[in-house]
C-alpha cells in the first residue's frame, strides 16, 4: 500500500519532475549547517540525518520538516526492505527506530558503548547490525528482542552491509579487517580480509568507508573498490581514487561512488563512464526508482542529479586525486596523481591520449626520449614506454617510497624521497647510487658550480642500517635537520649547516624545525624554514650571517626575480613577499591564509598564485607585485605548470590551458 504524502503548512507538496535537470548544474534542494551523514529516498521525499543532531524530511520544492532533534549527531540513517522502519545511528551510543507512516519514534536499540554508533543496517528478517566508533559491534532481532555484542574489531566500524535475501552481513573497520556474520546465529563465521595496518585517529585509515551487498556481488569501498562474488572470491579491483568513497549505490547497471569525486562504472565490465570533481565532498547518497541521484555533502547541502543526462555528457578521463608531478615534451604533458594513475595529455587541447591505473602510487620524473619516461612507484624506478604503456626496464629501490623532487644532470637522474636517502639513477645502464646522510633529504635547490643545496628532514632514513650508527640519536631527540651542501661530482655531502640554540626554537619550541626550501648563489644561499624563519648562510661560515622571522608558518618556496631580489611565499602570512640579499623586506602582499605561489615564471618574472578562498589563480609581476589578471577555478588547485607559452592549471582531476 502506498504511503500517504506528508503535509506541511496545511497543503500537500507537489512532486517535482527531476528528470528535466541540467546535467551540468545539480539542483541544491536543501542547505544545512553541518555535513549530511545519511540520506534515503522515500515516496518522493528525502530523509536526511546530520552532524547538527537533526533528522529532516524534505520535499521536492525544498520545504523541510524536522522529525527529530538531539544534542548528539545522527551519523547515519537506513530504511528496512519495505520502507516501514527507519533507523538512525546516534553519537550517544544508541540506535533509534521510527515508523515512516507518521515518523514517530517507536524503539531504541541499546547495548553498544557510548563512543557513538557509526553505521547500521536492517536485514530482511528483522535483524539489525551496527558498529561503533570504538569497534564495538551489536546484532539485534527486533521481533524476539534477542541481542549479542562483540569486540572482534580493534578500530572504528566504518562500514556494514547486509545481503538482500540471506541473513548474512559483513562489517569492516578502519584497520582494514572485514568480518562475515551469520545474523540468525548471531556469530562471526569468517574473516574476509585481514588487518592491513594500525589505525590512528586522524592519521592512518586502511578500511572501507562504506560497503554494498546485492544479489550479484559485494563491494568494499576503500581507496580501491574491491568486488567479491557470493563465494567471497575477489573478482575485480577498481583503482584510480586517492580517497575512499563515502557512499556507493548501484542503479541500472552503473555503480556510483561519492566522495571528493562523483564517479560511475558499468557493472558488467567495470569500465569507468563518469567522473566529476566535487566542490564539497559527498558523504551520503541514494537513488530513486526514476534514476534521480540524491547526495548529501560536507557543507550540509542536499543535491539532486539527473543520472541519465549525466551519462549522456562527453566523458574524458581525469585523475581521481591531487596531481603530484608534471613533466612534458614537445607533444605531451604527463601527470601522476595520488590516485595511483598516470595520464598522458595531448598538448593541442584534444584531451587525454593514454591512461594508466596502477597498484601503487606513481611519480613521473622525466622524459628520456620522445616516448619514454622514468617513473618512481612503490619500490622501484621504472622506464615506461608511452606508446605501449609497458615497462621496459626497472631497478629496485627499497620498500615503499614517495618521490618529492627530481632533476637531471649529465644523464643522471637525481630524486629525493620522504624519509629516504636521495637516489641517483644512471639513465644509460639503469643503476642506482645513494647520497647517504644521517637524516633524510627531501628537497634540492638550484645548481651552482656543480653544487646543490639539500634540505634535510628530521627523520632517520627508513633504510638506515649500519650507516653512522654511532651518530644516531633516539627518535625522540631528532627534532631538527640541517641544510647540506652536496658536490655533484662526487655525489657526497661536503658540509652541514645547523641552526643552534635560540635560532632553532624561536616561538615554536615544541615543533620540529627543519629547512623547507632554498635558493643558492655562488658564495652564499638563502633558506626558508618550517617555522617561518629565513636565513642567509655563507658557504664558508658556520652560523647564519642573517636571520629573520617575518612569518609564523611554513616557508613554501624562494625564487630569484629580475631585480635580483627574492620572492618568498609563506603560509599562512605572506603569499607574496619580496626580500633583498640582506633579508630586508622590500614588499609584501597578504592575500589570504590559503594563498601561495604555485609557479614562478622566471622568464617573464611572473608569480602565479593560488587563492583557494575565492577559487582563483592570480598572476602578479614579481618585483612590483602588479596584479596582471586572474583565472577562476572551481576546484582545489593542485599544480601550475608552464610549457611553451601556455600555463597548464591542474585541479579537480583535470587540466586547463591558459595562454601566457
Amino acid at each position: 500500500m502506498a504511503k500517504p504524502r506528508f503535509t506541511f503548512n496545511t497543503h500537500t507538496l507537489p512532486y517535482h519532475n527531476w528528470g528535466k535537470l541540467s546535467p551540468e548544474e545539480k539542483d541544491v534542494l536543501l542547505s544545512r549547517e553541518r555535513f549530511v551523514g545519511g540520506i534515503c529516498w522515500l515516496n518522493d521525499y528525502i530523509i536526511s540525518s546530520s552532524e547538527d543532531g537533526t533528522i529532516r524530511i524534505t520535499a521536492a520544492d525544498g520545504i523541510s520538516k524536522i522529525i527529530d532533534q538531539s544534542e548528539h549527531a545522527f551519523n547515519y540513517i537506513a530504511l528496512n526492505h519495505n520502507q516501514q522502519l527507519l533507523l538512525a545511528c546516534s553519537d550517544d551510543g544508541n540506535i533509534y527506530l521510527y515508523e515512516t507512516a507518521h515518523f514517530t519514534k517507536v524503539h531504541k536499540l541499546t547495548g553498544l558503548d557510548k563512543s557513538g554508533v557509526r553505521k547500521a543496517s536492517f536485514s530482511r528478517a528483522g535483524h539489525v547490525i551496527a558498529g561503533s566508533n570504538s569497534g564495538h559491534l551489536g546484532i539485534w532481532h527486533l521481533e524476539s528482542g534477542r541481542s549479542a555484542f562483540f569486540n572482534d574489531h580493534e578500530a572504528t566500524v566504518n562500514a556494514v552491509a547486509v545481503h538482500p535475501e540471506k541473513e548474512m552481513a559483513i562489517s569492516n573497520d578502519m584497520s582494514g579487517r572485514t568480518l562475515i556474520w551469520d545474523l540468525h546465529e548471531m556469530k562471526m563465521v569468517k574473516e574476509l580480509t585481514e588487518k592491513r595496518g594500525a589505525f590512528f585517529k586522524g592519521l592512518n585509515h586502511f578500511g572501507a568507508n562504506t560497503a554494498l551487498w546485492n544479489h550479484d556481488f559485494l563491494i568494499l569501498a576503500d581507496d580501491e573498490l574491491r568486488i567479491y562474488n557470493n563465494e567471497f572470491e575477489q573478482v575485480h579491483v577498481i583503482k584510480g581514487m586517492a580517497f575512499a568513497p563515502s557512499d556507493i549505490q548501484v542503479f541500472d547497471g552503473i555503480l556510483w561512488a561519492g566522495g571528493d569525486f562523483l564517479k560511475g562504472w558499468k557493472t558488467d565490465n567495470w569500465e569507468e563512464v563518469f567522473s566529476k570533481r566535487q566542490k564539497e565532498n559527498i558523504y551520503s547518497m541514494d537513488i530513486d526508482p526514476d534514476g534521480i541521484l540524491y547526495t548529501g555533502d560536507q557543507e550540509g547541502h542536499i543535491c539532486v542529479w539527473a543520472i541519465k543526462e549525466l551519462l549522456e555528457t562527453e566523458f574524458r578521463y581525469s585523475h581521481g586525486g591531487s596531481v603530484t608531478h608534471v613533466i612534458d615534451n614537445k607533444d605531451y604533458l604527463v601527470t601522476s596523481s595520488d590516485d595511483k594513475s598516470i595520464i598522458v595529455w595531448n598538448k593541442d587541447g584534444t584531451g587525454v591520449s593514454r591512461y594508466l591505473s596502477n597498484d601503487s602510487k606513481i611519480a613521473v620524473c622525466s622524459f628520456i626520449s620522445p616516448h619514454q619516461i622514468v617513473i618512481i612507484e612503490n619500490n622501484a624506478a621504472r622506464l615506461l614506454n608511452l606508446e605501449s604503456m609497458t615497462i621496459e626496464k626497472e631497478v629496485e629501490i627499497c620498500r615503499y617510497v614517495k618521490m618529492q623532487y627530481s632533476f637531471i644532470k649529465d644523464n643522471l637522474l637525481y630524486f629525493s624521497m620522504v624519509c629516504q636517502f636521495p637516489r641517483i639513477l644512471n639513465l644509460e645502464n639503469f643503476t642506482l647510487e645513494e647520497i647517504r646522510f644521517r637524516t633524510a633529504i627531501y628537497h634540492f635547490s638550484n645548481i651552482i658550480d656543480n653544487k646543490i643545496i639539500g634540505c634535510g628532514y628530521p627523520a632517520f632514513p627508513d633504510e638506515y642500517k649500519d650507516f653512522d650508527l654511532d651518530k644516531r640519536k633516539p627518535d625522540e631527540e631528532l627534532r631538527e635537520a640541517p641544510v647540506v651542501l652536496i658536490d655533484l661530482e662526487t655525489n657526497q655531502v661536503i658540509k652541514e649547516f645547523w641552526l643552534k640554540g635560540t635560532e632553532i626554537y624561536g616561538h615554536w619550541k615544541k615543533d620540529s624545525i627543519y629547512p623547507s626550501c632554498a635558493y643558492q648563489e655562488k658564495d652564499w644561499f638563502i633558506v626558508g624554514y618550517s617555522d617561518g624563519q629565513i636565513a642567509k648562510w655563507r658557504k664558508d661560515g658556520d652560523r647564519p650571517e642573517l636571520l629573520i622571522h617575518p612569518a609564523k608558518g611554513y616557508v613554501l618556496n624562494i625564487h630569484k626575480t629580475k631585480n635580483n631580489d627574492y620572492v618568498v611565499s609563506s603560509a599562512p602570512d605572506y603569499p607574496l613577499m619580496i626580500i633583498d640579499e640582506n633579508l630586508q623586506i622590500v614588499q609584501n602582499r597578504k592575500l589570504s591564509t590559503n594563498a601561495s605561489i604555485k609557479y614562478f615564471d622566471q622568464e617573464k618574472n611572473i608569480a602565479v598564485v593560488s587563492e583557494r578562498e575565492i577559487k582563483q589563480v592570480l598572476f602578479f609581476e614579481a618585483d612590483s607585485q602588479e596584479y596582471l589578471g586572474n583565472v577562476e577555478y572551481a576546484h582545489m588547485l593542485d599544480k601550475v605548470y608552464k610549457s611553451g607559452e601556455v600555463y597548464y592549471i591542474f585541479g579537480g582531476g583535470g587540466c586547463t590551458g591558459i595562454s601566457s
